[in-house]
């Protein structure tokens, strides 16, 4: 191993090898996601509706003048935001903060194969592995990548056994992702000793500020999406727990074993350094932990099987593997193995698909009806249809829509709290048939929301709505056609709720 030679020479030659490789990754990362850029799945869209809104109005929501809770990560959206007030183009701004945040995981995996005594070439692997894995790759836009760097920050913390860091890590990951502050638990109960508190103080003067802030302003503490997916629950048959196999199925069958096959063999290095002394205290073990513990709570939430959900679960037990399989220095096979699957995961998500160019118009694994460009046609005949301020009812996904829509203001769950209220009251009649904690939690989490009802501007009921299944589809118009690999076919049609139109048809 490199770092065990002490020889000055080839100190300064393994310098300059860890700078070519980071440089080297530097030049792929930007140029990589930039064919992506165009492609980002519907709920992406969400996020930049918000970014959109606030970096015009200065307001949280998808809306001017409509305050919603929606978006999952706030600190996605700020940090999207504040690159937008260089970009001018919330698109572009998912391109630059996302190849900054891979290049940031690229220095903090560096530190910690460092810390580990990790082979040089451990974090231009690892890093390079984790870029071209379609599932992650897929949630381009969302707080995912977000949500992996101040994850790898909470471990290099407790490597570094600086309890401090380690509580303002894990406040930022909570603001990228609230459920993903489980996955800080195993590392907070085995390190710090009588600090842990400390780290945990910490960590929650870091996420006040926005606690007071949703709580007051927005009339809850956690997202709005926590209880509307809750209420989704599932898929027919299919919730978290099983809904993997989803995308095992012909539709996402090569991509789905590109992503995971790595853990495999990260299990077969499990199984030979078992033995080891010491071996289930090892930050692998824990970071093993970590993604089991956010899988089972996901699958104890029973929500509905988004791709995007399965991406810490499958981060730490890819990132646990490969760190384990890079221990096993001495075998050269490990290495040519690990170098081979990096080419095929490159390979296959720069594979043109059908109708495609050299940038893909959509993500290598998702569950949305249509694509980016379809939804944006299909935004711009809303707006040839109406005039700007017209509200309609939304059936379908909103994300895309929303965002490309200058004239139609789409109305459901997503943009406007009268929806979202009508939820309360539903979680409000059946509080009593829960157990005294989440009838608790029920009531503190919503304590303001009659508060911001109050202050909610009176809506007019849309006059027409929009969505794939019409009541009386001979009535209906259609606004537009689409298609995915998720979906054949989806059709998008516009029908009168009630009153005259704004502008003729």
């Amino acid at each position: 191993m490199f770092s065990e030679i002490s020889s000055p020479i080839l100190a300064i030659s393994d310098h300059k090898v860890r700078r070519i490789l980071s440089s080297v990754y530097a030049v792929i990362v930007p140029i990589f996601l930039l064919l992506f850029a165009r492609s980002l799945v519907d709920d992406a869209y969400i996020i930049l509706s918000y970014v959109k809104n606030l970096s015009q109005n200065f307001q949280w929501g998808m809306y001017a003048g409509m305050p919603a809770n929606t978006a999952t990560s706030p600190l996605n959206v700020i940090a999207l935001s504040l690159t937008n007030f260089f970009a001018k183009d919330p698109e572009s701004s998912v391109w630059i903060l996302n190849s900054l945040v891979y290049l940031g995981m690229y220095l903090v995996v560096d530190k910690i194969a460092e810390k580990k005594g990790l082979p040089i070439y451990s974090a231009f692997t690892i890093c390079l592995i984790l870029l071209s894995n379609p599932w992650i790759l897929s949630s381009l836009g969302l707080e995912s990548i977000l949500v992996i760097l101040f994850f790898l920050l909470c471990v290099l913390s407790y490597l570094n056994k600086n309890p401090d860091l380690f509580g303002i890590h894990s406040g930022f990951l909570f603001l990228a992702r609230p459920d993903a502050i489980v996955m800080t638990i195993p590392f907070w109960i085995m390190g710090f000793g009588n600090k842990k508190y400390r780290a945990a103080a910490i960590g929650l003067l870091v996420v006040l500020p926005w606690f007071l802030f949703s709580w007051f302003q927005l009339g809850t503490l956690l997202p709005d999406t926590f209880f509307i997916k809750k209420i989704e629950k599932s898929w027919g048959h299919y919730s978290f727990a099983n809904g993997w196999i989803l995308y095992f199925r012909n539709l996402f069958l090569p991509e789905s074993i590109v992503s995971i096959l790595p853990i495999f063999f990260g299990l077969l290095a499990a199984c030979a350094t078992m033995r080891e002394k010491g071996f289930w205290k090892k930050p692998e073990v824990l970071i093993f932990l970590s993604g089991a513990l956010h899988f089972l709570a996901y699958s104890l939430l029973r929500v509905p099987p988004y791709h995007w959900y399965y991406i810490p679960s499958l981060f730490c037990f890819l990132f646990a593997s490969l760190c384990l399989l890079l221990r096993l220095n001495s075998s050269k096979w490990i290495r040519y193995c690990l170098f081979v699957w990096i080419f095929l995961s490159l390979s296959w998500s720069l594979w043109p698909k059908k109708g495609d160019g050299i940038f893909s118009s959509e993500m290598p694994i998702h569950t949305n009806w249509a694509k980016r460009d379809h939804y944006k046609a299909m935004a711009e005949e809303l707006d040839r249809q109406f005039y700007e301020g017209t509200y309609v009812r939304c059936y379908c996904e909103i994300g895309t829509l929303t965002f490309f829509s200058k004239n139609v203001i789409l109305r459901n769950e997503f943009t406007e709290r009268v929806d979202y209220i009508s939820l309360f009251r539903y979680l409000e009649l059946n509080a009593r048939e829960f157990d005294f904690l989440r009838s608790a939690f029920i009531r503190f989490n919503f304590f303001h929301i009659e508060k911001v009802q109050k202050r909610y501007p009176n809506l007019p009921s849309p006059k027409y709505s929009i969505g794939a299944d019409p009541p009386n589809p001979n009535s209906a118009v259609l606004l537009g056609k689409g298609s995915s690999r998720w979906s054949s076919e989806f059709s998008l049609y516009l029908w009168k709720t009630e009153g005259s139109p704004e502008k003729d048809h």
